[in-house]
């Protein structure tokens, strides 16, 4: 398997935000988590 194609962390959250039609608002999900992997865990 190539490195690219394997994930850098993986995030659990409670919950997803979903749009009016029911999809993932994926731009919401980017905006909260952009800096995860900047912070020191």
């Amino acid at each position: 398997m190539a490195k690219w194609w394997t994930p850098d962390d993986v995030v659990f959250v409670d919950q997803i935000p979903l749009g009016g039609t029911g999809k993932m608002q994926k731009n919401l999900l980017r905006d909260a988590y952009c800096n995860h992997l900047l912070t020191p865990t």
